[in-house]
């Protein structure tokens, strides 16, 4: 499947002995949620930022599982022919980025994961889908209108706001550039990571990224994720929650910026 990507640091010298930075945004984001951070990584290397499958801009499909997902970014590294690919991901994101590592090593170098483990989380999302699925489009004719409807089911305002940037505003009127219905046919997949308990293990260097008021890598995932990552290396951003990137980027690109040198 074709990816929807932006492109930072377009040179004439982006030859293959550059290293290649791969973003890939969570559950209900886009590319759009990493122009800034990528922007600022991009000095010294090329860094592109993709719409994963049923999300932004790129295609619909009824498959999401993480191998499918997985293919997806490979196909973009091939198409490209990118080397020295270092993959950031934030959540979704990140379980898409350690299933490629598991699953090609020798084309991942490395490997930056935020706010997420390689296991099954108990989030309950359905609600919030069931949400978003009745908001009367036809209805409305702004994103204010739409927030004032999901006012009382979808709270905080912060989290309104993150999951109205995927309305797109067409000739037709109001639609939605996520797949809602394949996010929630594919939740429980989306919710588990995809184990294979007869190899699965990673050499390369991991950095781990944790909010400090988050509850996505509790200490006791740490032994599941050196038995598959033996070289993680853990780091905690203070007072932030899941999305850290958006609430302390300045300490999330110095550690990035740290661990690619």
């Amino acid at each position: 499947m074709q990816l929807a990507f932006n492109q930072f640091n377009v040179t004439e010298d982006s030859a293959a002995d550059r290293q290649s930075i791969l973003i890939l945004h969570g559950l209900f984001g886009s590319k759009r949620n990493w122009q800034s951070i990528a922007r600022q990584i991009s000095e010294q290397c090329q860094v592109f930022t993709l719409d994963l499958r049923n999300h932004g801009e790129s295609e619909h499909h009824d498959d999401m599982t993480y191998r499918a997902m997985a293919d997806d970014v490979f196909q973009f590294i091939s198409e490209h022919s990118l080397e020295n690919v270092t993959v950031i991901g934030h959540s979704m994101g990140g379980k898409v980025a350690m299933q490629m590592a598991l699953q090609n090593p020798e084309l991942i170098k490395r490997l930056v994961i935020i706010d997420i483990a390689p296991v099954k989380y108990h989030h309950g999302f359905n609600d919030l889908i069931d949400s978003l699925k009745a908001l009367p489009l036809d209805q409305i004719s702004s994103r204010q209108e739409a927030d004032k409807h999901l006012r009382s089911t979808v709270q905080p305002e912060t989290l309104r706001q993150f999951l109205l940037q995927n309305l797109k505003n067409s000739a037709d009127g109001f639609c939605w550039r996520i797949n809602l219905d394949a996010i929630q046919a594919n939740i429980e997949t989306l919710m588990d990571f995809p184990l294979d308990h007869n190899v699965m293990q990673y050499q390369n260097s991991v950095l781990f990224l944790k909010g400090e008021r988050s509850d996505y890598i509790k200490h006791e995932y740490e032994r599941t994720i050196f038995k598959i990552f033996s070289r993680a290396l853990f780091i905690t951003v203070v007072d932030t929650g899941h999305w850290l990137h958006a609430e302390n980027p300045d300490f999330v690109v110095a550690e990035i910026r740290k661990f690619i040198k």
